[in-house]
């Protein structure tokens, strides 16, 4: 019988826990003798987890990225990582990140989030000082053409917004008409009134909106970020929030996502008044997407043991 643990059981579907337990799991809440540990992003699974964790065999993630996880360290304890990274059919129908997107695109324009923050702080009424713009008509640059790129194109054309769209792999945009495939990244660049990122984080990515690529954006641009922190250069950012350059800076993903508070150096900004929107990583996180992931990576991990004959 095969014991498992959740590592972060709030909210976690009972559904899974029932279909474990139809396939003869144990659930257990001692970490020494789980041979299956169930993460979300909350602790990063490194050597020390790794340690804590002495019976391990399986990690299982119901997250496309693994910026949470050393998979090095998990290879050489012989510990197989399941997750949602390599479910492209499936997760397309997974919605949650792509409104979130278009939410916090619409919210950061109107500045619904200050009038929402300053309501309670002042005794007066005064819409005139949230007056926001409109994202019809605007271009917004989709850097990265995946699941997530994808939906949010669909999305903003339904706005009448004029997407353009780049992506490293060239195959993704070849079907887009010329008017909103970008020539490079520099030409989404320069033309993006809205900058949208959904890449891959990878050693590539790393730091891939840096000075110079935010030199090269309008003045007074916008940019979306629910793809991984780490892509952009924060020092870099910071100044050309400070300078006016980049007009309003939202995101749902942090420098570093184990901190129990958002990033203190960009809340520090919105407190100044710049127009800074964070969330704590909760674009993906509702009961409609987390239960179907959940159940999902779950099937997939029984397969894996019955294709493996440990079931």
């Amino acid at each position: 019988m095969r014991k498992y643990l959740i590592n972060e059981p709030e909210g976690f579907s009972c559904e899974v826990i029932s279909l474990l337990d139809r396939n003869s799991f144990k659930r257990t809440f001692d970490p020494l003798e789980a041979e299956i540990v169930f993460v979300r992003f909350r602790e990063r699974v490194d050597p020390g987890f790794l340690e804590r964790h002495k019976s391990i065999r399986y990690i299982v993630s119901p997250t496309t990225g693994l910026c949470h996880i050393d998979i090095e360290a998990c290879t050489m304890r012989g510990v197989s990582i399941i997750t949602l990274r390599d479910c492209k059919e499936y997760m397309e129908q997974i919605r949650s990140t792509s409104e979130f997107t278009l939410m916090m695109m619409l919210s950061i324009l109107r500045r619904f989030h200050q009038a929402c923050y300053n309501q309670y702080d002042v005794a007066v009424k005064d819409r005139m000082i949230y007056r926001g713009t409109d994202l019809c008509d605007k271009t917004v640059g989709i850097l990265g053409y995946g699941r997530i790129g994808k939906h949010v194109h669909e999305y903003i054309k339904a706005f009448r917004a004029k997407p353009i769209v780049w992506d490293a792999d060239a195959n993704k945009i070849s079907s887009l008409p010329t008017s909103e495939a970008a020539a490079s990244m520099d030409d989404l660049l320069c033309r993006s009134q809205i900058l949208s990122l959904h890449v891959d984080l990878n050693e590539s990515t790393i730091g891939l909106i840096n000075a110079r690529a935010l030199s090269l954006l309008p003045t007074g641009s916008v940019i979306i970020n629910t793809s991984r922190a780490q892509v952009i250069n924060k020092s870099d950012l910071v100044s050309f929030i400070r300078s006016g350059h980049v007009g309003a800076y939202a995101s749902d993903v942090m420098w570093d996502e184990s901190a129990p508070t958002l990033d203190r150096e960009l809340l520090d900004l919105a407190k100044e008044g710049y127009n800074i929107l964070l969330t704590p990583h909760i674009a993906g996180c509702t009961l409609t997407s987390m239960n179907r992931t959940e159940a999902f990576v779950t099937r997939k991990l029984i397969n894996t043991l019955a294709a493996r004959g440990e079931i």
